[in-house]
């Protein structure tokens, strides 16, 4: 149900990772660990300085309190999360999320919902079935919860604007044909 102006599709959710700081030219980003390497990375080489927020053990891993956050946001251009959680599988909430998106329009969220679909009532959980915010971009992966991770095949759905500026500057022909044709039959899979 995502209208294709709000919609880009990538070679997996990495492909998607490194064009969007490259193309939105972050100056500094919060990096939440442990978390997905690449947020760090495609940062770093898109010449962005990463803030890492370290979750701790002591406490499973959760996810700062608001006002950690507001501080951690004061000081950065945008905020990568992984909805749930890779490694830990904690999920960060979207109410919070939705109130710092709102509190700070001028930051970007960048919430990475490649592991979703393993929660139950997931729909209910997940930013990719609401309106597309201004500042929140949202990543999938197709290939996680459908055990097709050699297709490479993710998404990213987001405000019109922004998908416009990711597509000007995306490269060419970075879906393979076979990847291009399974995307239609998934869809047909029951969730």
């Amino acid at each position: 149900g995502i209208s294709p102006d709000n919609f880009l599709a990538g070679n997996g959710s990495t492909e998607l990772i490194y064009l969007i700081p490259r193309v939105l030219r972050f100056q500094h980003v919060a990096v939440l660990a442990p978390s997905f390497h690449d947020y760090e990375r495609a940062s770093l080489l898109s010449g962005a300085k990463v803030v890492r927020y370290p979750l701790s053990p002591h406490d499973d891993f959760a996810f700062p309190a608001e006002d950690r956050l507001i501080k951690l946001l004061k000081k950065v251009d945008a905020l990568w999360v992984a909805r749930p959680n890779n490694p830990t599988g904690n999920l960060f909430s979207m109410e919070l999320i939705l109130k710092l998106a709102r509190m700070f329009p001028e930051k970007w969220f960048i919430i990475d919902e490649a592991f979703i679909q393993f929660l139950d009532d997931w729909k209910r959980n997940s930013f990719l079935v609401r309106k597309p915010e201004p500042n929140i971009l949202v990543l999938n992966s197709l290939t996680k919860f459908y055990a097709v991770a050699g297709l490479r095949l993710g998404g990213l759905m987001g405000s019109e604007p922004v998908i416009s500026r990711l597509k000007n500057a995306k490269e060419p022909w970075t879906i393979n044909g076979i990847a291009d044709r399974v995307a239609s039959l998934l869809i047909q899979c029951a969730d």
